[in-house]
């Protein structure tokens, strides 16, 4: 846990995203599509965090990964997890100083 605290806080902007599921048909491996575009939305950020951190060579590398959440009732259909949505009102809180969990 204390690796995930030190990491920074970022905000992967998107104009949308596809979820993909393999599905078997008759033994046949088959992908299933969902795409947010079907559904109107705008662009969008998904909460993230990165850091860096020296590799086996003494060489600086750049990691990142994206939040996941249960899933929404549109992504549900085909998984029970999807990339954490920020709200755009949230962008600034996110990406803001840490909040004291005191107050």
């Amino acid at each position: 846990m204390a690796k995930l605290a030190a990491a920074a806080r970022l905000r992967a902007g998107a104009p949308g995203f596809m979820a993909l599921r393999r599905r078997l048909l008759r033994n046949e491996g088959r992908q299933a599509a969902l795409s947010d575009r079907d559904q109107g939305l705008s662009p969008f950020g998904f909460a993230g965090i990165w850091e860096n951190w020296k590799g086996r060579e003494r060489e600086w590398v750049r990691t990142f990964a994206l939040l996941t959440t249960p899933a929404n009732e549109f992504v549900r259909r085909i998984h029970d997890r999807m990339s954490l949505i920020l709200k755009p009102q949230d962008y600034e809180r996110w990406l803001g100083p840490e909040l004291d969990p005191a107050h």
